[in-house]
């Protein structure tokens, strides 16, 4: 009797449906229906899956296999996965133009499905970007005028392979390209970036160091294969001769002339802990709060702290009920206590914590979230609300806090805040803020210096402790200082780099001071020097 109620259940499936219509309406025998009720299943996990994240989509494009000429009716076509929508899409149009970004998107789309085995044509693309096929034609040729190679299918069936990969992200380095940009353009992780990066410096180092050696020779100090070795030395005699190239050269080969001591020094002893911000939320919790009321004002050590700690917490579980004396919408979190004296992040593990009420869905948010200003805006507005109220309280929020509570990514908050003090003036009070602000270079200084000396974008979020997103704003920013400088031949005024590129006046002075104390390094080019000397 169970087998026959689980096989009837087992019949009241989608699947026993579709079976049933292909024998009675397409007349399949019972094969023919379960080979194409298969071939359904694939088709949908290929076209229709909703495992897929924001901004990527599902496309139909022909196979890299099929030779040109060939008919496309008649040619294999593929699904593949592109990401039509990425983050740096909008810092790329926001500084460099819509053009500029076009041709990055139209970049990464055919890269990606060219990593997929399969290719876009002109035609694709068109419709993909929504311009015509002349505009297509002009994306590409701007790419190329570059150095890139776009893999459509008009240019690798007629070219044959592309080439490689360190050819490529050699190129995209050595023209000053950020870690974060890169890794949009070719997919790569930023940890295979930064291999590459290491790679290329060697032999930039070797050809500077020993320029009578032979090829032999310095192929065998970088231990490189010799098509990698030669792969690099033709990127180098490519790029070297180009002015606005030779600086990010001369960058890149400074890490193996940088001593390992004195790029410890460069950051300050409190980034350099392996606590990530996601674990110190971890802390922040009631446990933490008593271990340190015990720790500190009964003189304990920590291990009697945490005894205590645990025994308080199983009496205060069983035995007590927390009273709810908050209004409608709010909630209690724990946070870091604001202790103005904190800087440098040292001891992060041991800072006290405190418990506050925030206003996570009151009146005042509901209002907010109903207002017709744009998502972000809105978002940075309680972000704001809620960081002030903490702050009143005696503590302290961290963006990565404040995008934990609101559901987005801390690119995205921070993001949201800086557009919101830009455009309205208006500061959250954040612990970045707070804790951070003055006259100090703080971040900006040590990760400028971490890549004037030639680290990789990985091996400087690593010592910072900074996210990718933020790590790169500040090179990206102080190379578009540099090239300013290069441009009009002397050093920009902070009043003229406030106006350009909507900076902050403490922001740019800082850029400029960063600026005079690499231009007048004895790495750097002649040219900046004479900028430097032609402003006194």
């Amino acid at each position: 009797m169970y087998h026959s109620a689980s096989h009837r259940d087992k019949s009241k499936s989608p699947d026993r449906c579709l079976a049933n219509l292909l024998d009675t309406e397409a007349g399949l025998t019972p094969a023919q229906t379960q080979v194409s009720l298969e071939l359904f299943a694939d088709h949908l996990s290929h076209y229709f899956s909703d495992l897929r994240p924001p901004g990527e989509i599902i496309h139909t494009a022909v196979s890299i296999d099929e030779p040109a000429g060939k008919p496309i009716m008649h040619c294999k076509v593929v699904p593949v996965r592109l990401t039509y929508f990425d983050a740096i899409d909008l810092v790329v149009m926001r500084e460099e133009g819509t053009v500029e970004a076009r041709a990055i998107r139209l970049f990464r789309l055919c890269r990606q499905t060219y990593s997929q085995r399969a290719l876009l044509s002109y035609e694709d693309l068109s419709v993909l970007l929504c311009i015509n096929v002349s505009t297509v034609g002009d994306l590409v040729n701007r790419l190329r005028d570059r150095g890139f190679f776009v893999p459509t299918r008009g240019a690798v069936k007629d070219i044959g392979p592309a080439p490689s990969h360190k050819r490529e992200i050699a190129t995209l380095l050595g023209k000053g390209l950020t870690t974060s940009w890169i890794r949009s353009i070719t997919n790569h992780s930023e940890h295979a970036i930064g291999r590459y990066q290491q790679q290329f410096a060697l032999v930039l180092y070797l050809l500077h160091k020993y320029p009578q050696a032979s090829d032999d020779e310095r192929c065998m100090l970088s231990a490189l294969s010799r098509p990698a070795y030669d792969t690099y030395v033709e990127v180098h005699d490519q790029l070297v001769a180009r002015d606005d190239c030779r600086t990010h050269l001369e960058r890149l080969r400074r890490r193996y002339e940088l001593d390992p001591q004195t790029r410890d020094e460069l950051v300050p002893k409190g980034k350099r802990q392996k606590a990530d911000a996601m674990r110190r939320l971890g802390e922040q919790t009631l446990n933490t709060a008593i271990r340190q009321t015990v720790e500190f004002d009964l003189g304990t050590t920590k291990r009697v702290a945490e005894v205590v700690t645990e025994d308080l917490m199983g009496i205060i579980s069983k035995s007590f009920q927390l009273t709810n004396d908050l209004r409608p919408g709010e909630t209690s979190i724990f946070v870091d206590a604001y202790n103005p004296a904190f800087l440098s992040g040292d001891k992060v593990a041991d800072r006290q914590v405190t418990p506050v009420s925030i206003p996570l869905h009151t009146q005042q948010i509901l209002d907010i979230w109903r207002s017709d200003e744009p998502i972000g805006r809105r978002r940075a507005r309680v972000a704001a609300v809620i960081a002030s109220a903490a702050h009143e309280q005696g503590g302290i929020m961290s963006i990565v806090s404040l995008a934990e509570l609101l559901h987005t990514s801390s690119s995205t908050m921070s993001k949201d805040l800086r557009h919101l003090a830009v455009d309205l003036h208006i500061n959250a009070t954040t612990k970045g803020l707070l804790e951070d602000a003055g006259t100090t270079l703080t971040h900006k200084s040590f990760i400028i210096d971490l890549d004037h000396y030639g680290l990789t974008g990985d091996e400087i979020s690593w010592l910072t402790r900074h996210a990718p997103c933020s790590r790169d704003r500040y090179i990206s920013t102080y190379r578009r200082v540099e090239t300013l400088m290069r441009l009009e031949g002397c050093m920009p005024d902070a009043e003229h780099l406030t106006r350009v590129f909507n900076l902050r006046p403490h922001v740019a002075r800082q850029y400029i001071d960063l600026l005079a104390k690499h231009a007048t390094d004895s790495a750097t080019t002649d040219r900046d020097q004479d900028a430097v000397k032609q402003c006194g």
